[in-house]
């Protein structure tokens, strides 16, 4: 499996080096501001991986960076879509019942 993992996974990562999508700056969003105790428990919950996947949590860490903004991004376009159907009147068949679940999820 891995003799076709690698490869695939090189290839979206070359291209996402050269895509035009934006990523947060790191060190910015950590310094600026308080930080709630999620955040914290986030963090030690991060800090704890680490330390028990020592060989993975590098490459792992930089995988999450990596796709995190291209999944938001489609995510957040699926949600202009569902918005703008459910605007012009696009009934398909859903109540409204359904159409709150989906939006919660």
């Amino acid at each position: 499996m891995g003799e076709y993992f690698v490869p695939v996974l090189a290839i979206l990562l070359a291209y996402l080096m050269v895509s035009r999508f934006t990523y947060p700056h790191v060190v910015q969003q950590w310094m600026s501001g308080r930080r709630s105790p999620n955040q914290i428990g986030q963090a030690l919950f991060a800090v704890g991986g680490v330390i028990i996947l020592k060989e993975l949590a590098l490459p792992l860490a930089f995988c999450i960076y990596a796709f995190w903004s291209p999944i938001g991004q489609w995510r957040r376009g699926l949600q202009v879509i569902g918005e703008s159907k459910s605007e012009t009147g696009d009934d398909s068949g859903s109540t409204d019942e359904e159409t709150i679940q989906e939006r919660a999820v």
